[in-house]
């Protein structure tokens, strides 16, 4: 599992298509990178077998939170029950400024899951973190 945050675009914080495009383009480009690194690092260690690299198998993201899932091709068929969601928080649950991207799955007999925030920063905002 291999969580990370990206910057945050700047212009329109509400939902829009062309955002969304956006959003989707950056989490490929994220998605492509990070798989090739992880790849690259298998063949440097002499690991060649297609079922020992490794692929982008679910993800989810908002604005600059990202959550994915990759995993070694051979154990893509051990998991179960994913489940990905993201919950928008930012100005009433309308923009995409706070929130957080979640991922749940099982392997096997073992559940996991996993969680992304952004949430208002400061002390003073302790409140709207715990609500």
């Amino acid at each position: 599992m291999v969580e990370l945050s990206f910057a945050k675009s700047f212009g329109n914080f509400f939902s829009s298509k062309k955002n969304a495009d956006n959003e989707d383009t950056r989490a490929s480009k994220w998605q492509k990178l990070l798989t090739d690194a992880m790849n690259t690092a298998c063949e440097e260690n002499y690991i060649f077998d297609s079922q020992e690299q490794y692929a982008f198998y679910q993800g989810k993201t908002m604005q600059g939170c990202f959550i994915g899932l990759f995993t070694k091709r051979k154990s893509i068929p051990k998991i179960k029950e994913t489940y990905v969601c993201k919950v928008q928080a930012g100005m009433g649950g309308f923009a995409k400024n706070k929130g957080s991207v979640a991922m749940r799955f099982k392997i096997n007999d073992s559940s996991f899951a996993f969680l992304n925030c952004h949430l208002a920063a400061g002390e003073s905002q302790v409140s709207k973190r715990n609500d």
